[in-house]
C-alpha cells in the first residue's frame, strides 16, 4: 500500500506537469494547505520535477508485484510504475520541454528558469532505456502479434476484461462501464438513446493506410484538405461507388463510396462511416445514414447525428445487443471497457521514438515499429528511412494506434507542431447535404469547425484560484 501510494502521487504529479508544465513539489513534507509559507511556495523548475517524479516512480517500482493474484484491475504494478516513468522521460525530451524558445523568459524570482533552456540530446537516450526497461520485463505483449486475426485482436483487446489468449497488454487500465461511451458512439438507428456524438475528423480518417501498406494521401495543396496529393500507387479514390464486402462482419454492402474501401484493418475498427453495416448482438440491424435525413444524419428535430459525417468505432463491442444495452429492463448489457491508461503499444512506440531521436539507423526501430504494424495488420514499414522520414512514420503510427485513446492532445503539443495540427479549419463530410448513399454532395469534404491554436495553448495556465493563493507562483506565458 506504501508503494501503491507513492506511485499514484507520482502519477499525478505527471498529469500536472503535462497540463501545466513545472509544479511546486512537496514530497515527503507533510503539509497543512492553510499553513503561511504554501503562500511563499515558487514554481520548482522542470528538471527538478522529472527528477523527483522519475525517481519515486523507480523506487516505488521495486516495491510493487509484477501483477495481481485476482480481479485487481487498476492497482499500481511494476509495470505501472515504469510504463508511466517512461511516458514522463518522453515527453521531458519532446521539443515542447527540451530548450524551447518559448519559455526561455520564464524565471523565478531568484532568475533561475523554470523551463530548460538548451537542448539535450542526451533525454531521449535516457527515454528510449526507460521504454526499453518496460519491454526487458518480457510480460508484457501485443494482443495477436501475428497479425493473422487483426479484428478479432483489436476487438477483445478492449472489450475484455483482462489478458487475451493469455496476453498481457494493458499495462495500467481503468475498467469503466462501457454505456457512456457506447450510447455516445451509437449511430441513432441503432436505439432510442443514442447520441452520435463521437465524430472523427477527415484529417484522421485520411491519414489510415490502404491494405496494402500504402499512405493514401502524401499531403495537400497548399494545405487544403479538399486538393489532396494522392498517391497513384495506393489504390485510393475519392470518387465512385461500387458493392463492397464488409472486412468483419461479411455483409455486402451496395453503393460504397471508394474513398472507404480497401483500407487497413484499423481503420475499419476505428472508424464508423455513411453505408456502414451496423451490427447488434451479431445481428445486422441495417445501413448507417449520416447523410441529411438519413436514420443516423442531419433532421431539422435531431441533434444527435456526428457534426463529421463519421463516428468513431474503436471500444464497441457488437457483440452486445445495442438496442438495449445499459437498459433497465436489457438482457444483455455493454459490460466494461479496458480504457488504456498506458498499453504495451504506446511502450514500443515510445521507444522507437526515442531512439530515432539519438540513435538513427539502429535496427531496434523498425523491429519493434513493424511488431504494431504486423499487428494491426500491415507489412513492413519502408525499410530506407532517413530519419526525418522515420519521424513522421512513427508519428503517423502513434496517431493511428493510440487514436481516441487521450494521447494525440499531448503529442502534438509535446511535439511543439500543434500550431500546425489543431488549429484552423477541420473537415468532415458535408452533413448538411445528400438524400441518398450515392448523392456526392454529401462526400464533399466540408468545414464543420474552424479552431483557434496559439503559442499559449501549449500549456494550460495556472488557475487564478492558485495564484491567488500564492502570490510567488509564476504564471505560464500568454496567460
Amino acid at each position: 500500500m506504501y508503494n501503491e501510494a507513492r506511485f499514484l502521487r507520482a502519477y499525478y504529479y505527471s498529469l500536472l506537469m503535462s497540463t501545466f508544465g513545472p509544479v511546486f513539489i512537496l514530497g515527503d513534507e507533510p503539509t497543512d494547505y492553510e499553513q503561511e509559507d504554501l503562500n511563499e511556495r515558487e514554481r520548482d523548475s522542470w528538471e527538478k520535477c522529472v527528477d523527483y517524479v522519475t525517481t519515486e516512480l523507480y523506487e516505488a517500482s521495486k516495491g510493487l508485484p509484477q501483477e495481481w493474484a485476482s480481479a485487481k484491475y487498476g492497482r499500481a504494478t511494476k509495470g505501472a510504475a515504469l510504463a508511466i516513468r517512461s511516458r514522463v522521460y518522453l515527453y521531458s525530451a519532446r521539443k515542447l520541454f527540451n530548450g524551447n524558445d518559448l519559455y526561455k523568459g520564464v524565471i523565478d524570482k531568484y532568475g533561475n528558469p523554470l523551463f530548460p533552456t538548451v537542448y539535450d540530446e542526451k533525454k531521449w537516450e535516457t527515454a528510449a532505456q526507460a521504454a526499453k526497461d518496460v519491454i526487458d520485463m518480457n510480460i508484457y505483449g501485443l494482443v495477436g502479434a501475428d497479425g493473422t486475426d487483426p479484428y478479432g485482436s483489436l476487438h477483445d483487446l478492449y472489450t475484455t476484461v483482462g489478458p487475451v489468449n493469455s496476453v498481457t497488454e494493458m499495462i495500467f487500465s481503468c475498467i469503466v462501464s462501457a454505456y457512456n461511451w457506447g450510447i455516445a458512439a451509437t449511430p441513432r438507428m441503432a436505439r432510442s438513446r443514442a447520441y452520435g456524438s463521437f465524430g472523427p475528423t477527415q484529417k484522421l480518417v485520411d491519414a489510415f493506410a490502404m491494405a496494402n501498406g500504402r499512405y493514401p494521401i502524401t499531403g495537400y495543396t497548399n494545405g487544403d484538405q479538399t486538393q489532396p496529393i494522392i498517391d497513384p500507387e495506393s489504390g485510393y479514390s475519392e470518387t465512385g461507388f461500387s458493392t463492397f464486402t464488409h472486412p468483419i462482419f461479411g455483409d455486402q454492402l451496395a453503393n460504397t463510396f471508394m474513398m472507404y474501401q480497401n483500407r487497413e484493418p484499423r481503420f475499419y475498427i476505428n472508424v464508423l462511416w455513411s453505408g456502414c453495416v451496423w451490427h447488434s448482438g451479431n445481428v445486422n440491424k441495417g445501413v448507417v445514414q449520416l447523410y441529411t435525413g438519413g436514420n443516423s444524419g442531419y433532421a431539422a428535430t435531431q441533434q444527435n447525428y456526428p457534426a463529421t459525417g463519421y463516428l468513431a468505432g474503436k471500444f464497441i463491442d457488437h457483440t452486445k445487443d445495442t438496442s438495449t444495452a445499459g437498459d433497465s429492463t436489457s438482457t444483455d448489457v455493454w459490460d466494461f471497457i479496458d480504457w488504456p491508461i498506458i498499453r504495451y503499444a504506446e511502450i514500443l512506440l515510445n521507444y522507437v521514438e526515442a531512439l530515432n531521436e539519438y540513435d538513427p539507423g539502429n535496427p531496434d526501430i523498425e523491429k519493434y515499429l513493424n511488431l504494431i504494424r504486423e499487428r494491426g495488420g500491415l507489412g513492413p514499414v519502408q525499410s530506407d528511412l532517413n530519419q526525418s522520414q522515420m519521424r513522421e512514420q512513427i508519428r503517423l503510427e502513434r496517431r493511428i494506434e493510440l487514436c481516441f485513446e487521450q494521447l494525440r492532445y499531448f503529442d502534438t503539443r509535446r511535439w511543439l507542431i500543434a500550431d500546425q495540427t489543431d488549429g484552423g479549419p477541420f473537415y468532415g463530410m458535408n452533413v448538411d447535404a445528400g438524400n441518398s448513399f450515392t448523392d456526392e454532395a454529401f462526400y464533399e469534404k466540408t468545414v464543420f469547425e474552424t479552431r483557434v491554436f496559439r503559442p499559449e495553448f501549449y500549456l494550460f495556465p495556472i488557475p487564478q484560484s492558485e495564484i491567488n493563493r500564492d502570490p510567488q507562483i509564476v504564471q505560464n506565458p500568454g496567460w
